[in-house]
């Protein structure tokens, strides 16, 4: 008896071996997408925004630096709303025309209610130079301005801006020019012109002062410009600062002088649609 069942258990236990066998050969195989399929790459991250509050300021003639506003999270922010989030420990670093002269700590904004002008103390190596002064750790010189001396190439397209307004200027000259990479893209060239380089009491017919932007292959546009058909406006002397980084996001802005006998303003321009664009404005004077 125990010989026949054991020859049943040894039948049967190689007919379940064999039916397992052949199962398992049957079952269909992982899907291909869950199997290999590639991981999605991810889309490079967006150069972050600075989240703090980040201050710009004009210092000329080592007087206090005048509070133009600034920067945070990517936009930019007038004297007023900027004042509210500056603070009096601010570190800046120093930007002239060609370098950057140093570094300063500034004071806290203050008025200054004889000339009507927000401003911060802070002292500057060189007082003779103008400079701007910004906070921030980024480098706001990724790109160095180059001082060029073959400025009269330029000084056609300015006499064409000019009597574009219907000016007749003489005696006019092209200032200082500088060659600078504003966002990576390639060198453009910006230059001062003008037949008067001093901020007189009162204009006379057919003068002006502008500041231009050469970019090769394109016709000049001016960055700003004073015009004056008539002797009895009150002239401004338009001259270029600086050019820095002064929000951080790897592009360097413009900054412009407009000086008259008894104050100055300053404008920062923004490159957009490669067109200079006026982002911060703020003077001081009688």
């Amino acid at each position: 008896m125990s010989g026949k069942i054991g020859h049943w258990l040894t039948a049967n236990l190689a007919s379940a071996l064999l039916l397992a066998l052949i199962f398992s050969c049957a079952s269909p195989a992982p899907h291909p997408a869950t199997a290999s399929a590639p991981q999605p790459v991810a889309a490079p991250a967006p150069k972050p925004t600075v989240a703090t509050f980040v201050p710009v300021l004009v210092s000329s003639g080592g007087g206090p630096g005048v509070f133009l506003g600034g920067s945070r999270a990517g936009k930019w922010l007038d004297e007023e709303a900027g004042r509210k989030l500056s603070r009096a420990d601010e570190s800046y670093r120093l930007i002239g025309l060609t370098g950057a002269p140093g570094t300063a700590t500034g004071a806290a904004v203050k008025g200054n209610k004889t000339i009507g002008c927000l401003e911060v103390k802070l002292r500057v190596p060189n007082p003779k130079e103008t400079v701007v002064a910004v906070g921030g750790k980024w480098n706001p010189l990724p790109h160095q301005p180059a001082l060029i001396k073959s400025g009269q190439a330029f000084l056609q397209e300015a006499l064409r801006l000019a009597r574009a307004k219907t000016l007749k200027p003489e005696g006019a000259k092209v200032g200082r020019v500088v060659r600078v990479d504003l966002d990576g893209t390639g060198p453009v060239t910006i230059f001062e012109a003008g037949n008067y380089w001093q901020p007189p009491h009162s204009s006379e017919a057919d003068t002006f002062s502008m500041v231009g932007l050469s970019r090769p292959g394109a016709a000049v546009v001016e960055v700003a410009g004073e015009y004056y058909l008539d002797q009895d406006e009150l002239p401004l002397l338009t001259r270029l600062v600086a050019v820095a980084d002064l929000n951080g996001d790897g592009k360097m802005e413009i900054v412009v002088s407009h000086t008259y006998f008894e104050g100055e303003s300053f404008t920062v321009f923004e490159m957009q649609a490669k067109r200079p664009v006026a982002v911060l404005n703020y003077g001081c004077g009688l």
